[in-house]
């Protein structure tokens, strides 16, 4: 079964099929990286494959994504290129989510899974503030709307917004104005004006994943684009609110598991699949790469691979 642009509606993620995948995006993965251009090619490669719409839940034409499979897609990408990989799990993170605990305007989710079919749409949750940090840690976010006549103004500075360049949506973590605010997750068009991407992001081998700082100035929102909650009844509950993008008092949504350990949390599973491909490369190159260093010299070898601290999918 294909979508109207012959993008698979049930992708196939058997081994050979993500071998295809891993082997599309290896080929390009060390270009990206170098140039930290943002790896289109490769995400339309992804989108070619119907990955990008795995999560999409049975009431929208998709079906269920146990956790194992979604491990299998997210380590057999990973293996091909980290930064696609990463890219897609917060995209599959928002579908499965989306299934389980539904904050999308009905009619706007429903133009983002035909728009799936056609071309790729990635999704993403922008939270972290450069002053403020993760929401998880707790507090309001600096990050402002303001009502007006048609719906809301949004204002502030994000920070490791994975995907910054790429986005068809920001979810973007904020509070409202009121005399009573209100907080949640605001879906923001990419293409909104006011959007300006601040290109702050330079980590071997995640270059390609644009997790820049993205800056927001008077951005127009509809009202319905908000499905915040007080902030008095979210109370302590907001920083996990935050961590996963649902009500306060719900639990975080969960994949279903077909092992015998019962449920597994989707987050970990989407933003730790990566990590592990990412462990997996290293332990195969890191010994190719000593073999090949010349001897003597007591020194920093020159070209060794250097990596500075830091994982957007901990955000």
């Amino acid at each position: 079964m294909t979508g109207p642009a012959g993008v698979p509606a049930h992708p196939d993620t058997s081994d050979a099929a993500l071998r295809r995948v891993t082997d599309a995006l290896a080929a390009n993965a060390e270009r990206y990286d170098r140039s930290a251009e943002f790896p289109w090619e490769s995400i339309h490669a992804v989108h070619e494959a119907g990955l990008l719409t795995l999560g999409i839940g049975p009431a929208y034409g998709g079906r269920e994504l146990s956790a194992t499979e979604a491990a299998r897609v997210l380590q057999a990408l990973g293996q091909g290129d980290p930064s696609v990989a990463l890219l897609t799990a917060m995209t599959v993170f928002q579908h499965v989510s989306q299934a389980r605990l539904p904050r999308w305007p009905e009619a706007l989710y429903r133009q983002v899974v035909s728009d799936s079919r056609q071309r790729p749409v990635l999704i993403n949750a922008v939270r972290a503030e450069p002053e403020w940090g993760a929401p998880a840690r707790g507090g309001l976010p600096a990050t402002k709307l303001t009502r007006t006549a048609r719906g809301w103004l949004l204002n502030g500075h994000k920070g490791y917004g994975t995907g910054s360049e790429g986005l068809a949506y920001h979810l973007v973590w904020a509070v409202t104005e009121d005399d009573e605010p209100l907080i949640g997750h605001v879906i923001v068009p990419g293409d909104s004006p006011g959007i300006k991407v601040v290109r702050t992001w330079d980590h071997l081998g995640l270059r390609a994943s644009s997790t820049h700082d993205i800056v927001y100035t008077d951005v127009e929102v509809p009202f319905e684009n908000f499905p915040g909650v007080p902030v008095a009844e979210a109370g302590r509950d907001a920083a996990a609110f935050a961590s996963v993008g649902t009500p306060a008092g719900c639990s975080a949504p969960r994949l279903p598991d077909d092992s015998k350990h019962g449920t597994v949390q989707y987050e970990r599973v989407l933003v730790l699949s990566p990590l592990i491909s990412v462990r997996q490369a290293g332990a195969g190159g890191g010994p190719r790469w000593c073999r090949r260093r010349r001897r003597g010299g007591g020194g920093r070898s020159r070209t060794a691979p250097r990596a500075r601290p830091g994982w957007p999918g901990t955000k």
